[in-house]
C-alpha cells in the first residue's frame, strides 16, 4: 500500500509538469497570473477576473476502508492433542462524505502554492471483520469450526485545512495537488460496533478512540465551468496519523484488524463577485497605464 501511495504522488506531479511542457499555449512573463504561471489564458487572474480571490466551496462524496488482503493466521492449543487455527479477515465498507468551507487564492503569485482552503464537515467510516477457523487433532482430523462476524459504523465531525498547488493543463482544466491536516471526532457509532455474531476470539483486539488527527493528500482534476465557477472531482488518502498514535500508520483499528480510510468526491467552488462600482486603479506614471492596457489585452 505504501508503494502505491508513493507512485500516486510522483505520477500526479509528473503528469502536470509534462502537460505544461507540451502545452500549445503561449507564455508571457506576468507576475500576477496565478494558476498557469505564465499562461496567456489563466484559469484565474486577480487583475482580469470579475471575481474576488476568495469564495465558497463544498464537497459531496463517499468513503471506503481498505484492509489487509492477506491477514495473518494464528494457532493455539485447544486441549490435549488439538489445535485451533484461525484468522481475522477484515472487509471494507462504504460511507458518506460532506464538507463546506471557504477558499482563499493568494494575491501574489507563488511558484509552489496558489491557494488554501478550510472546511467543516461530516463523514462516515465503516468496516467488518470475519473470523474463520477450525480445530483439528494431531492426526489432522477436523473436530470443529469457527465462524463469526463483527461490523462497525462510525460517524465523525471534522475540520480540515489544505494548501494547494495548481497546474493548468488547458484553458479550462487543471490538476490540483494539496496536502492538508484534519481533526476528526467521532459523534456517533452504531449499536453493533461492539457486538460480534457467532464465534469471537479477542486476540490483539483494540478499538480506535474518538479523536483522530493527521496528514492527508488530495488529488483533484479541475474543470472551469465559467468565470469564478469550478467543478473538481477528487480523491483523498491519509498519509500519517498523529493521534491516536499507531506508529504513524494512517489506519483505524477496530476489533482485531486495521482499516485505511479512503475518500472520493466532487467539489464545487464559487468565487464571490467583485463590486462593479469599485473605483478603478489610479496610475501616477503613464508607463504603468500602458503596461496595464497591454496586460488586459492579452486575453
Amino acid at each position: 500500500m505504501k508503494k502505491w501511495i508513493l507512485l500516486l504522488l510522483v505520477f500526479s506531479f509528473t503528469l502536470g509538469a509534462q502537460a505544461q511542457k507540451r502545452g500549445k499555449y503561449k507564455y508571457k512573463n506576468k507576475r500576477n497570473e496565478h494558476f498557469s504561471k505564465r499562461m496567456v489564458d489563466p484559469i484565474y487572474s486577480v487583475s482580469q477576473s470579475t471575481c474576488k480571490p476568495w469564495g465558497l466551496h463544498f464537497s459531496l462524496g463517499a468513503t471506503y476502508t481498505f484492509t489487509d488482503l492477506n491477514p495473518d493466521e494464528f494457532s493455539r492449543s485447544a486441549g490435549v492433542d488439538t489445535t485451533t487455527t484461525f484468522k481475522h479477515d477484515p472487509r471494507g465498507r462504504l460511507g458518506y462524505y460532506f464538507d463546506i468551507g471557504l477558499l482563499h487564492i493568494f494575491k501574489k503569485r507563488n511558484p509552489v502554492v496558489h491557494y488554501w482552503d478550510w472546511a467543516l464537515g461530516l463523514k462516515h467510516y465503516a468496516g467488518a471483520e470475519d473470523l474463520k477457523g477450525s480445530t483439528t487433532t494431531s492426526s489432522g482430523q477436523e473436530v470443529g469450526t469457527l465462524d463469526g462476524t463483527g461490523k462497525w459504523d462510525n460517524g465523525y465531525a471534522f475540520a480540515r485545512i489544505n494548501i494547494h498547488n495548481v497546474i493548468q493543463i488547458s484553458k479550462w482544466n487543471f490538476i490540483d495537488n494539496s496536502f492538508g491536516w484534519n481533526v476528526d471526532y467521532q459523534i456517533y457509532g452504531y449499536k453493533h460496533n461492539n457486538q460480534y455474531s457467532g464465534d469471537h476470539i479477542t486476540d490483539n483486539e483494540r478499538f480506535q478512540g474518538k479523536l483522530i488527527t493527521g496528514l492527508h493528500y488530495r488529488l483533484g482534476f479541475g474543470i472551469k465551468l465559467k468565470e469564478g465557477w469550478f467543478l473538481e472531482p477528487w480523491v483523498e488518502i491519509p498519509l500519517f496519523t498523529a493521534y491516536e498514535w499507531n506508529k504513524g500508520k494512517p489506519v483505524i483499528q477496530w476489533w482485531s484488524s486495521w482499516y485505511m480510510p479512503f475518500a472520493v468526491g466532487v467539489k464545487l467552488a464559487i468565487l464571490w463577485k467583485k463590486d462593479p462600482n469599485a473605483c478603478p486603479p489610479v496610475f501616477t506614471n503613464p508607463s504603468d497605464q500602458d503596461k496595464s492596457d497591454q496586460f488586459q489585452q492579452q486575453k
